[in-house]
């Protein structure tokens, strides 16, 4: 059985591994997703596949752009439809789309894949009650992410991290780790600040490596917030991908990341994995998702908990194993073989 998937990406390559043994072969689209209708013809041609999966529906700052890829959208609906090749969406931000420039077009391809898709799929079961309000005319049930191995680390970085933590480290250091992409959910990046100077007025000596890309995006919107990553003592930035795992880099008591909108962060399971506990910051999503599964602590939006917080990350046992028991790329292959075998 041949089935396609937009993106090519190492979610969408796990997925494919796990659906392999189960003699499904998942296709993803190589390349611009406003290609997805000339994927599907030539798909159609050579392989008859069985379904569709559409994922991320965001959008560009050109309007051109946006509304071709609409168009392409459109165009593998109604050919999939016609041909008899079931639609699944598997909906990574229910609430709204991470790059959304146009929020009525975004409104109206959102609504499509709700009417049209044979059931929408959420990334953890606490999602589905949100999008079964969010998407009342579907069928939703969800499916998840699982644990992986990277490949290509840059040790150098990694090396550079950890002589940072051997050289600041005393009894009373704390570490805590925050690297990632960013954007407008991602607030753990912009209270890096207020975090680090309530730890101080607590008398909690803290320390916070901070990475990925994200030099850009906070020169042009929050230029204060870049200047502070680059000359305060207690960050080490580093500005860029860094192809790590939380298991690399020693002493590190907590992982600082909380998004705003309705998602679970790949970055959830690799700390998971990594026995590492999560900080996320109350009346957030990722929160709940904390408290739901006992992944780490969930800190008060003025920090007035800090101390208690970092006290518990130290001490307290989490439910690691349980959350990547319940959660993994062969759990999914096994719910998707279900519906892809029988077109639900």
């Amino acid at each position: 059985m041949y089935v396609l998937i937009q993106k090519d990406d190492l979610k969408s390559r796990m997925w494919s591994r796990s659906l392999q043994p189960h003699g499904i072969n998942l296709m993803a689209l190589h390349g611009s997703p406003i290609k997805w209708s000339l994927f599907y013809i030539k798909s159609s041609i050579k392989y008859k596949p069985k379904a569709i999966i559409f994922r991320y529906l965001n959008d560009y700052p050109s309007l051109g752009k946006t509304l071709l890829r609409f168009f392409s959208e459109a165009l593998t609906i109604a050919m999939a439809k016609i041909n008899g090749t079931a639609i699944y969406w598997i909906c990574h931000n229910v609430d709204k789309e991470t790059d959304s420039y146009y929020p009525y077009l975004s409104k109206i391809r959102r609504n499509l894949l709700q009417s049209y898709s044979e059931r929408i799929f959420v990334l953890d079961e606490i999602l589905v009650p949100y999008a079964i309000k969010a998407f009342p005319k579907a069928k939703v049930d969800n499916i998840s992410f699982g644990t992986f191995e990277i490949k290509n680390k840059d040790y150098d970085r990694i090396k550079e991290i950890n002589d940072f933590i051997t050289e600041n480290k005393s009894d009373r250091t704390i570490f805590g780790l925050c690297i990632g992409s960013i954007n407008y959910k991602t607030i753990h990046f912009l209270e890096i600040p207020k975090l680090l100077q309530n730890a101080k007025d607590q008398g909690i000596d803290l320390k916070l490596i901070v990475g990925g890309p994200i030099s850009g995006y906070l020169r042009e919107k929050h230029p204060e917030i870049f200047s502070y990553y680059t000359e305060s003592k207690n960050i080490f930035f580093v500005d860029g991908f860094i192809k790590h795992e939380e298991l690399d880099i020693r002493e590190i008591s907590f992982v600082f990341k909380s998004n705003t909108d309705l998602s679970v962060p790949l970055s959830y399971y690799t700390a998971a994995k990594a026995n590492v506990p999560i900080m996320a910051i109350e009346d957030t999503f990722s929160a709940e998702i904390v408290i739901a599964y006992n992944l780490g602590e969930v800190v008060n939006k003025d920090y007035k908990n800090l101390s208690q917080i970092i006290e518990k990350v130290n001490n307290t046992k989490y439910s690691y194993d349980s959350f990547l028991r319940k959660n993994s790329w062969d759990r999914t292959a096994l719910k998707l073989k279900k519906y892809l075998q029988n077109g639900e």
